[in-house]
């Protein structure tokens, strides 16, 4: 094999283990708005955004609506 072939041979190796991997595209976790409706009721949770794990740990967030009280919880998807 030339020097040509081999690199195309590693390209193929790193776009298959890149591919075979996690989808950098789909969302890691999910954000929801803890609600409370009372005294007696549950919270309701309501799906409000999500959220993507950078190289360093870190979290990325796309929040489609940002609830000016109560509180929200950012959980890992399956």
């Amino acid at each position: 094999m030339g020097e040509n072939e081999d690199i195309k041979e590693e390209f193929k190796r790193r776009a298959q283990e890149h591919m075979s991997g996690p989808n950098p595209h789909k969302p890691t976790h999910t954000i929801y708005w803890i609600r409370e409706r009372g005294d007696d009721a549950k919270a309701a949770w309501d799906r409000i955004g999500v959220a993507w794990t950078n190289r360093d740990g870190s979290l990325s967030c796309k929040v489609d609506l940002f609830p000016k009280d109560g509180r929200f919880q950012i959980r890992k998807n399956d």
